[in-house]
């Protein structure tokens, strides 16, 4: 594995590590209200809101790239987050966001 800093995110080259964990209903049950991420498509930064509660301490933000493999995480602290994706290539990108380890949201993204 190699990886790479970017600010306060990291950027993961894992060969052969597929991510399979995404499909199947979304556990969105645990919040308040739904997790947005917007805009899609974007070029370079993507914004993170989620429903903050006191049940939770901490929440991140994964994608990963068209074979599965882990390609950026964040560490989500605010609602309303930023995250920088342009050093990711131009192509389709699966996401996740879990909060305290348990997954809440996951989608598609296209990064122009």
């Amino acid at each position: 594995m190699s990886d790479q800093l970017l600010g306060d995110a990291k950027v993961y080259s894992l060969p052969g590590t597929l991510f399979t964990g995404i499909s199947g209903p979304h556990e969105q049950s645990v919040l308040s209200a739904p997790v947005k991420v917007y805009p899609n498509p974007t070029a370079s930064e993507v914004t993170v809101e989620i429903p903050w509660t006191t049940r939770f301490t901490s929440a991140d933000m994964a994608f990963f790239n068209s074979v599965g493999e882990l390609v950026l995480t964040q560490a989500i602290t605010v609602t309303g987050q930023r995250i920088n994706i342009a050093p990711l290539a131009a192509g389709e990108y699966s996401y996740r966001v879990s909060m305290d380890g348990q997954q809440v949201n996951a989608g598609k993204l296209t990064k122009l």
